[in-house]
C-alpha cells in the first residue's frame, strides 16, 4: 500500500457488513431501498493508474431490485 489511508480504506471495506452499513448511511433512502444488501460481495481487483502504478483495491458488487 502506498498511502496510510489506503490501509484504513481497505480494512474498512474488506468486510461486506461494514461496507453495507457505511454505504447505506451515505446514500439517499430511495437508492438504498432499491439495493439488495444481502447480495453485497467482495470481488478481486486491481488496476494500473495513469502513472503505470499497479494498485490493489477492494471491489464490491451488489444486485438492485427491479
Amino acid at each position: 500500500m502506498h498511502q496510510p489511508h489506503d490501509k484504513l480504506f481497505k480494512a474498512g471495506f474488506s468486510d461486506p457488513e461494514t461496507t453495507a452499513r457505511f454505504l447505506n448511511s451515505q446514500m439517499p433512502p430511495a437508492l438504498t431501498a432499491a439495493i439488495d444488501w444481502s447480495s453485497l460481495r467482495l470481488e478481486p481487483g486491481c488496476f494500473i493508474d495513469s502513472h503505470l502504478i499497479q494498485c490493489g483495491m477492494n471491489l464490491c458488487s451488489i444486485d438492485c431490485r427491479a
